[in-house]
């Protein structure tokens, strides 16, 4: 098949076409609110590249088309030094490797590096990082709407696994609660199911949790705070750089460089465009803690944090981004997805954890590429729920 980056008509096969950089300006877009906001967000990112806002996400961007849907898919090869958000590599290998500081036990500790170590050459050998993701967004969970059925599934999995069959085809962020109609379609397909990360949800139309005496205690913190809250038409320009900063300083300084490292593009892109709603807290006159957030399929997300955890007033700002999301969810009557990490924090506040899953169809590889993922599933579906639990 001819590279999806030089082609200057979009492939089509019946009722599903690709648009690239090059095609992307003749596709008709869904007159939705979904579709709108998803060609405001895409087009520049097919256009630019993702490299040109996102430092360490190397890959081709393309849009599939199908009936009135405008899928995103992200198109990866052997890249290793990506973000976790697109490599199974950095996920399962890299960002293991960094999180068995964890482990107490020493030789436990030597030998888990060992092990994914070994491991990790195996599956480099099996290429898989070879991968095709299916309505990636280049942020740590993905966005699904609820408007594919399985036999419209089956199709866009066809047709990507006759033009892509040395690529694993992938769709992120599945849990048995955002999306169970989704996870049983893919299972139906036979896609494979590996744990990824352990997540958190909280029912925001259950009245009781805001009567709790800890989330009373966290309102009473907002409506006594001495911060000012902002929003998009709040910000001036030459804030940018201060909310990339605190964006850095949470996301990639204090926890992983293989988080996606987004650049000033990208930021003004967000906040300009409204792609994300903004909530800044400010006092004189700096901003010190920021969230960016967007509702889809009744889930209220937040793929944008930051703040600064040597502030002295850390914890406050934690809280305080927290209880702002929590209400803004409230107010949309929608779950609100935490994320994954600060299992404590969330879970005294009521948030139930789920267990999320990277859905993978490899049924048209090559035989080594199969053998790779299996191993992968094999090692994660054994070993990682436990280890998710503990620590």
């Amino acid at each position: 098949m001819e590279s999806i980056c030089n082609l200057s008509t979009p492939i089509k096969a019946q009722e599903l076409a690709l648009y690239t950089a090059e095609t992307i300006d003749q596709l008709e877009w869904p007159e939705t609110e979904e579709g709108l906001h998803a060609k405001k967000y895409f087009v520049p990112l097919v256009k630019d590249g993702i490299n040109h806002y996102v430092k360490n996400i190397r890959g081709s961007l393309v849009i599939l088309k199908y009936k009135e849907n405008a899928i995103p898919l992200l198109l990866v090869e052997d890249e290793f030094e990506n973000s976790y958000v697109c490599s199974p590599y950095g996920h399962y290998i890299l960002l293991g490797l960094e999180y068995l500081h964890l482990m107490n036990n020493r030789l436990l500790r030597a030998g888990a590096a060992n092990s994914l170590k070994g491991i990790g050459k195996i599956l480099k050998q099996g290429k898989i990082n070879n991968i095709l993701y299916i309505n990636h967004w280049m942020f740590a969970t993905d966005l699904h709407s609820r408007e594919i059925g399985e036999e419209d599934l089956r199709k866009i999995v066809n047709f990507l696994s006759e033009n892509y069959p040395r690529h694993a085809i992938a769709v992120r962020s599945i849990n048995s609660k955002n999306n169970p109609e989704l996870k049983q379609h893919l299972g139906n397909i036979r896609f494979s199911f590996l744990l990824s990360r352990q997540i958190y949800l909280t029912d925001t139309n259950d009245e009781a949790i805001f009567q709790t005496r800890i989330l009373k205690s966290d309102l009473k913190l907002l409506r006594e705070c001495d911060y000012e809250i902002v929003g998009n038409d709040d910000l001036q320009e030459h804030e940018h750089e201060r909310i990339l900063q605190l964006y850095n300083l949470l996301s990639i300084e204090q926890h992983s460089a293989l988080n996606p490292q987004l650049n000033l593009n990208f930021v003004r892109l967000l906040i300009e465009d409204k792609l994300l709603q903004i909530k800044a807290l400010k006092k004189n006159g700096v901003i010190e803690g920021i969230v960016g957030y967007l509702e889809r399929s009744q889930t209220l997300f937040c793929p944008f944090i930051g703040f600064d955890k040597a502030h002295p007033d850390k914890s406050k700002l934690y809280r305080l981004l927290s209880t702002l999301l929590l209400l803004e969810a409230r107010k949309k009557k929608c779950l609100m997805h935490q994320s994954a990490g600060a299992s404590f924090y969330k879970t005294v506040r009521r948030a139930v954890s789920y267990q999320e899953y990277l859905a993978v169809y490899t049924r048209h590889l090559p035989f080594k590429q199969k053998v790779a993922w299996g191993l992968l599933q094999g090692m994660i579906n054994l070993t990682a729920a436990p280890l998710m639990k503990k620590y």
